[in-house]
């Protein structure tokens, strides 16, 4: 949804009215949110593999003398300083 105002807080009331009337809506459906939760697993392991661990440092290093890890190869409009963004924080003076 785009709410179209500057003023923060007409944005927020419609922001907390729309929020209001979607959990009515999910209410009168018979349903409603999950809560946060997590689940934790415990189990016994034999720890790291070692052998596993020597083969993966073995093949990356590999990999890093040979053809070296792939980079995006982005295009220099997409890397140049984009015009269409927000600073946040503190401008740094132009030198």
């Amino acid at each position: 949804c785009f709410i179209n105002t500057g003023d923060q807080n007409i944005y927020l009331s419609v922001v907390e009215d729309l929020n209001i009337k979607i959990m009515e809506l999910i209410e009168a459906c018979g349903t409603s949110f999950a809560f946060p939760s997590s689940t934790v697993y415990l189990e016994k392991s034999e720890g790291l593999n070692r052998d596993h661990q020597a083969a993966a440092l073995s093949k990356a290093q590999s990999i890093q003398e040979t053809t070296g890890f792939p980079q995006p190869d982005y295009p220099q409009e997409w890397v140049e300083p984009r015009l269409d963004t927000q600073i946040f924080g503190p401008k740094k003076p132009k030198k």
